[in-house]
């Protein structure tokens, strides 16, 4: 599923970050979607050209199978955990994308175009066409936290190729990315600023159930005015969620229903009974309770039977079948820091809004000191998109409060670049010993340099070349490894993340000389490179479009 949120231009308290808009008006197939906060990530394309249907438009009577699950795709195969790259619904994908003779990030690309599109008209409908041609646009996509670095570099290809930075009236439109994790905590601390409860030291662990996977992420306060907080577990995610709950229902009702009255349905009459009666109707409602449910059959498979569950035109679930269906995927513990438990658990996500889900977890915590908490309506659902709009804000300095609310992270990988030492026989390894034609004198080679990253001050590394001629451009090659602790050399588990070249007309009969010891000059270039993506020279950002990024893994 995925979901569009902005912050509307006219507003009156337009630095309030509670003033944030969920875009809906979905066309659909299906009865109660046009106003939900989401559509499915879902394609069918019709024919050899781009005409597709997506979301909850595609036609329900259609025999014809929809792309799910492409966006998955992104990312290498090798990169995918073994239950994912063994299970049907990647495989599914790949023979639908190959089916209809296109890659990952064309049909991404083609996806994100209609959601695009919808955007713009709901944005220009609501504001004003005039006003939206005025406003900049600063577009924040979210991703999962355990997706690789390359994986954003073909997401943003799909973005470019779908039309959603082309040049507008305003200017530029920017491109930044968030992980869902951190946009629901983003989220979340919006809505607990105001608790009175809230103290420095607290622990509180967000679980982003969505439909696919469960993400939890663990934080501790370190600020209550405004809210701030640094993680201290790393983002753990399972595969489960609300669709592994959908498909354990439609297996439910396959073994309670009459022998093949299930597969004698059509797709159509399957896509309904399940949008009225579950999606919209006990998926909702259900929360551990003793009763009976009843669900509608269509009104061609209506029979007379003498089974205590099915009665002419419903079946009838119990309290007991239900519960079987929903306890399967539970959270038993909770990540515990410093020898004490979370405060709060608080679930966002389409399937953390599941009343039951609250409802087992209440629970299982009863006799503890954690408390579960589950905000109403669809806010659990558009948490991680407010958060996307959140950080927008923030890097636009509107809601400074947020800029630097997440004080520091885990993170998942370590990133640096290798480079050149003075050799220290006491220090270096003789295998990394070089010797150095242009300064003559011996180095030391791989070296790498590991740096805490705070969140309020950028990381920048000052590097320099010897240069006896005008160079054309400057490649800079960034490593990442996922030792622990950080490596200090280039060694097999270190790995090439990407290549930054950059180019820029310098005024080489400028640059301070160095002479080395056998009298032979050289031009001496100095430039910084920023953990931010920024390249500086003579501390000036190199523009944009003087510095290319190539990933290795593409």
């Amino acid at each position: 599923m995925v979901e569009l949120c902005y912050r509307d231009p006219i507003s009156t308290e337009q630095k309030n970050p509670k003033n944030i808009e969920v875009i809906n008006q979905w066309a659909s197939e299906l009865n109660f979607n046009s106003d939900t906060e989401k559509t499915p990530s879902t394609l069918l394309y019709r024919g050899l050209q781009d005409e597709a249907f997506w979301g909850y438009n595609i036609p329900a009577a259609t025999d014809e199978e929809a792309l799910k699950w492409f966006k998955l795709l992104l990312i290498d195969a090798k990169n995918l955990s073994p239950d994912l790259q063994n299970s049907r619904q990647i495989a599914t994908a790949k023979r639908l994308l190959d089916d209809a003779n296109r890659d990952t990030v064309e049909a991404v690309s083609s996806y994100l175009r209609r959601l695009w599109n919808h955007a713009i008209d709901h944005i220009g409908q609501s504001t004003g066409i005039g006003l939206m041609k005025l406003c900049k646009f600063h577009v924040v996509i979210t991703l999962p936290a355990i997706w690789p670095e390359y994986s954003k570099a073909r997401m943003k290809r799909a973005v470019e190729n779908a039309g959603i930075l082309e040049t507008r009236p305003a200017g530029d439109t920017v491109l930044s990315f968030i992980s869902e994790a951190e946009a629901a905590a983003l989220a979340t601390m919006e809505d607990l600023k105001n608790r009175p409860d809230i103290q420095d030291g607290d622990y509180f662990v967000v679980c982003d159930a969505g439909g696919g996977t469960v993400d939890l992420m663990a934080y501790e306060v370190v600020g209550t005015s405004p809210v701030a907080v640094k993680e201290v577990v790393k983002v753990n995610g399972r595969r489960c969620g609300g669709v592994f709950l959908d498909q354990a229902f439609v297996e439910l009702l396959s073994h309670q229903l009459s022998p093949g009255m299930w597969d004698a349905m059509s797709k159509d009459e399957v896509k309904r009974l399940l949008n009225d009666n579950w999606e919209h109707g006990i998926k909702k409602q259900f929360y551990g309770q003793q009763k009976d449910w009843v669900v509608t059959m269509p009104q061609s498979r209506q029979q007379k039977s003498h089974s205590s569950t099915f009665r002419r035109g419903t079946l009838i679930l119990s309290h007991a079948d239900l519960d079987l269906v929903l306890v399967g995927e539970q959270i038993h513990q909770i990540e515990e820091k410093h020898h004490r438990k979370p405060k709060y658990i608080i679930l966002v996500g389409g399937f953390g809004r599941c009343p039951y889900l609250y409802t087992h977890l209440a629970r299982e915590l009863a006799t503890s000191d954690t408390q579960v908490l589950q905000a109403q309506g669809s806010r659990p659902w558009s948490a991680v998109c407010r958060g996307a709009v959140l950080r927008g804000l923030a890097c636009q300095n509107e809601v400074p409060s947020h800029a630097q609310a997440i004080k520091s992270r885990i993170a998942g990988l370590n990133y640096g670049q290798s480079h050149f030492k003075n050799y220290d026989p006491q220090v270096h390894l003789k295998i990394d010993r070089v010797w150095d034609v242009q300064e003559m004198n011996w180095k030391a080679d791989n070296e790498m340099k590991c740096t805490d990253i705070c969140e309020t001050k950028a990381l920048r590394h000052g590097y320099y070349r010897l240069y006896d001629k005008p160079p054309s451009e400057i490649v800079e090659r960034l490593c990442y490894s996922a030792s622990s602790p950080a490596p200090t050399r280039k060694d097999s588990d270190v790995k090439e993340l990407c290549t930054i070249t950059w180019n820029r007309k310098i005024d080489f009969e400028s640059l301070p000389t160095f002479t080395n010891p056998v009298g032979k000059v050289f031009y001496r270039l100095e430039w910084e490179v920023e953990m931010s993506c920024e390249v500086f020279h003579n501390g000036k950002r190199v523009a944009a479009k003087n510095v290319l990024v190539d990933f290795e893994m593409e």
